[in-house]
């Protein structure tokens, strides 16, 4: 079985924003080389931080959609750029590390009494951020 080096693997999963199946994908039409979507998985398991650099790079993707439609007062159909940006941010782990959330978490510490965790609330924020820009524009 041919296999394909480490810097074109990550090279791949990168392209196919970390999913697995995707990559395996990628693989398989760029280099004829036959992969399974838990081989790709399993590799990159192997390498914490390089699979953790790659899926932070699908948050910047979000935070730069959010941004640019903030900027470009031109952008049509917003709504839906903003709900797939709102969704990568809301619902992946990778996001709620980077402190985005929609919702109140609990933490809980045997040793101490309950305390609650606030994260910040994306759609809050994003309400914030128009209530800015409306007061710019007056």
């Amino acid at each position: 079985m041919t296999k394909i080096s480490d810097e074109l693997f990550w090279e791949a999963l990168s392209k196919s924003a970390g999913i697995y199946a995707r990559t395996a994908d990628y693989i398989k039409r760029q280099y004829d080389v036959d992969i399974t979507r838990q081989a790709v998985a399993q590799r990159a398991k192997m390498y914490p931080d390089r699979l953790e650099d790659v899926r932070n790079a699908i948050v910047d993707v979000a935070e730069n959609v959010i941004i640019g439609i903030m900027e470009d007062a031109k952008t049509k159909r917003v709504d839906i750029k903003m709900r797939a940006a709102e969704f990568v941010l809301l619902k992946s782990p990778w996001g709620k590390k980077r402190g985005w959330s929609d919702r109140n978490e609990i933490s809980f510490d045997q040793t101490a009494p309950l305390r609650q965790i606030q994260y910040t609330s994306a759609s809050e924020y994003l309400e914030e951020i128009a209530k800015r820009k409306e007061k710019e524009e007056e």
